[in-house]
């Protein structure tokens, strides 16, 4: 049986790779924070269910299969 909970993509954020999920309000909250540095667990802003700072974009790109996902 598959999960059907939480949905979550990932994204570059401030230099770290970041799970996220798209709250009912519309905003972007952290779900989990991927980084091989331990002081980036400490930052509040990679907290699980902080807000992302900025709205993330999606662009093809020019090859027309990629998706890259932006903050701006």
């Amino acid at each position: 049986m598959e999960d059907e909970g939480l949905k979550c993509d990932e994204i570059e954020y401030e230099g770290n790779i970041v799970q996220y999920s798209k709250a009912d309000n519309g905003k972007y909250k952290v779900v989990r924070v991927i980084s091989t540095d331990p002081q980036v667990y400490l930052k509040k802003e990679f907290q699980p269910g902080e807000t992302i700072k900025g709205d993330i974009r999606y662009k093809i790109t020019d090859d027309g299969e990629r998706v890259t996902k932006y903050i701006v």
